[in-house]
């Protein structure tokens, strides 16, 4: 009886001690790192590139330019779509030319000046029994200061025309090779050279070896700066493809 008291005091103490053991912590599982499907990824996204703006169309100089002007270039190309480069006191721009009706000499003016080494190239065409000039000029007409170089034409004759204060310097007739007639259309050349010197040359743009010309010098109005216009005393006349122009040297 004694031993087998033993044997449940051995038991029960066996089952307090198993009881006071900690508890077993089961391992942890090692955590896996998904990476979220919203995270944005960089790129590298090249900047983005200026398109290239053409350059201006260069406008090829009539051959008859590069024979008389040395490195000539052509700056500006007015097609009279419009009259935003001119003070229009009479005449209009209509169907892409600039008609002027002859009347006492009103004129059109070009909206800038021209230096030495600048010049002006035109298509031009009259009726019969016209009366206008193209001209270079320099401060108020019938003054002192007032100079002119201009191209006078008058009767189907082409003449220079050199103004200085209140007289007339001559009208020398341009000398060439054939003469002008009405209802035809044809160019004319005016540029300003250095040191005063003055050339026009007019010819048949179908027929350029047909031409007519006159080169001018006075030293005294070197370095003067000019405007440009164009009159007309009687009769119509028509300008197209106006252009002006740039030179190192007349020839």
């Amino acid at each position: 009886m004694k031993t087998k008291s033993l044997l449940v005091i051995l038991v029960v103490f066996s089952w307090i001690l198993s009881a006071c053991q900690p508890a077993q912590i089961p391992s942890t599982e090692t955590a896996t790192i998904v990476p979220s499907t919203n995270t944005p990824v960089p790129t590298n996204t090249p900047k983005p590139t200026s398109t290239p703006i053409p350059p201006t169309p260069t406008v090829v100089p009539p051959a008859v330019l590069t024979e008389y002007l040395e490195n000539v270039r052509i700056t500006k190309v007015d097609a009279f779509d419009n009259d935003n480069d001119w003070d229009l006191w009479t005449g209009k721009v209509s169907d892409g030319v600039l008609e002027i009706v002859g009347n006492d000499w009103n004129a059109v003016s070009r909206k800038r000046v021209f230096l030495e080494g600048n010049g002006i190239l035109v298509n031009f065409k009259y009726t019969k029994g016209a009366e206008f000039e193209l001209l270079f000029n320099k401060g108020e007409w019938w003054t002192d200061p007032y100079r002119r170089f201009g191209v006078y034409l008058v009767t189907d004759y082409a003449q220079s025309n050199l103004w200085e204060g209140q007289k007339a310097l001559g009208f020398n007739y341009l000398r060439g090779n054939f003469y002008l007639v009405p209802d035809t259309w044809y160019s004319l050349l005016m540029t300003l050279g250095k040191d005063g010197e003055f050339f026009a040359i007019v010819w048949d743009p179908s027929n350029p070896e047909k031409f007519i010309s006159d080169r001018r010098k006075i030293e005294e109005w070197s370095g003067i700066t000019w405007t440009f216009n164009m009159g007309a005393n009687e009769g119509t006349i028509l300008f197209d493809d106006f252009m002006e122009i740039e030179f190192d040297n007349i020839k």
